[in-house]
């Protein structure tokens, strides 16, 4: 890979990073106490969102060579085996970062965001691992 701060690797690191922390704000977000209005703040996180499911997925395609492949694919084109909480975990958060920030059942989705996070978080690991030491040209 290209040694450019903005090359895959640098992309998908960023990702990682970003991924720690949304995290533990979504954790936060859901299980706010009464006083705290984290609706809101919610809805601030499908930017965020989009940077770790579109943005991802566009620089795997851009790495794989294969602009139409779905986002569990370019996992697997990766040589990486997609596990079904995994796939839960894609296609829920793929469905949150197409929500309107105003869509009010953002809480229940980032409910279930939150249980199935650590899988989706594994993969952009695993995938940096992957993009960050491969030899494509």
């Amino acid at each position: 890979m290209d040694g450019l701060a903005n090359g895959p690797a640098a992309v998908s690191g960023k990702s990682v990073r970003f991924a720690r922390v949304r995290a533990g704000r979504y954790y936060f977000y859901v299980n706010a106490p009464d006083h705290f209005d984290a609706r809101r703040l919610l809805g601030y996180e499908i930017a965020w969102l989009k940077k770790l499911t579109v943005s991802v997925v566009q620089t795997l395609r851009n790495v794989l060579r294969e602009r139409r492949l779905e986002p569990d694919r370019c996992f697997e084109q990766l040589g990486l085996r997609v596990d079904r909480p995994q796939k839960q975990a894609i296609r829920l958060l793929w469905n949150l970062a197409g929500r309107p920030p105003s869509d009010p059942t953002l809480p229940q989705l980032f409910e279930n965001a939150v249980r199935l996070f650590p899988h989706y978080y594994r993969l952009l690991e695993q995938a940096w691992a992957s993009v960050r030491n491969d030899t494509r040209k």
